[in-house]
């Protein structure tokens, strides 16, 4: 992947963002694989991620309605690629006001994901996204686990 291609593939990727915080997951759902194999574990946690671009799908103008009026940046610490497969290792920092509330807050979340070139386009196999970006002591991890 030349350096054109990565930035295009980073301005797609933090556009999807940034129109997520804002109640619109059009532009993720342009970027997921439309295979039954794209898995997601979200901000939220949980054992087992969800499964399926359809199921995906079903779920996020829910998923994007909780967002609203916010912003998305992206920060790249490592691209990793094999062949078809590319990996980004990402921090997307996010300020957002959520629906209800009346004040803007911090959202800023650490990201992996799997791209797999499709057609000669690459589309997310795997986001793994969680709210973990400021460092936590073994003591405050350890009760994070036990929730």
């Amino acid at each position: 992947m030349d350096k054109a291609e990565l930035d295009a593939l980073l301005k797609r990727t933090e556009e999807a963002a940034h129109g997520l915080m804002n109640g619109d997951p059009s532009g993720f759902d342009a970027l997921i694989t439309q295979k039954s194999d794209f898995t997601i574990f979200g901000p939220t946690g949980g054992p087992a991620p969800m499964k399926g671009s359809a199921e995906w799908r079903k779920v996020a103008p829910a998923a994007a309605g909780i967002f609203k009026k916010g912003e998305a940046k992206l920060e790249l610490f490592s691209v990793h690629e094999c062949g078809d497969l590319l990996v980004l290792v990402l921090l997307e920092h996010q300020t957002v006001t959520f629906s209800g509330d009346s004040a803007p807050q911090s959202w800023s979340q650490r990201v992996t994901q799997v791209y797999r070139r499709e057609d000669g386009d690459w589309k997310i196999v795997h986001r793994h996204v969680d709210p973990l970006v400021t460092k936590r002591t073994l003591a405050d991890a350890k009760i994070i686990a036990r929730a």
